[in-house]
This record gives structure tokens, C-alpha cells and sequence, in this order.
């Protein structure tokens, strides 16, 4: 039997699309990632990282 699929958003469908959904985003343990009162930052964004 086949699992019933998850209701995905928007944002979500977008971001797989670009290649930028986090396929962990109960691992991201930094606070500000977890306020539901700033936006800017979702969990479930890949971070984009450059080292200098």
C-alpha cells in the first residue's frame, strides 16, 4: 500500500525545483532558524556557504 504524500507548499515546491531544499531541516539547530517570527530564515532553505 502506497504512503499517503505529505501537503507540500509553495515555497517548498520552489525550492526543490531550484535545488535548494534541505533534505534535513530538523538537523538545523541555530536559534534564529527556529523563530516562526523571522521569515528570512527557513530551515528548510539550503545556506549557501562560501569559505575565504
Amino acid at each position: 500500500m502506497a504512503r499517503p504524500k505529505k501537503p507540500v507548499d509553495d515555497k517548498t515546491e520552489r525550492l526543490k525545483k531550484y535545488g535548494a531544499l534541505n533534505p534535513h531541516p530538523q538537523k538545523v539547530v541555530e536559534k534564529v532558524f527556529s523563530d516562526s517570527g523571522i521569515e528570512f530564515f527557513d530551515p528548510r532553505d539550503l545556506v549557501p556557504f562560501f569559505s575565504l
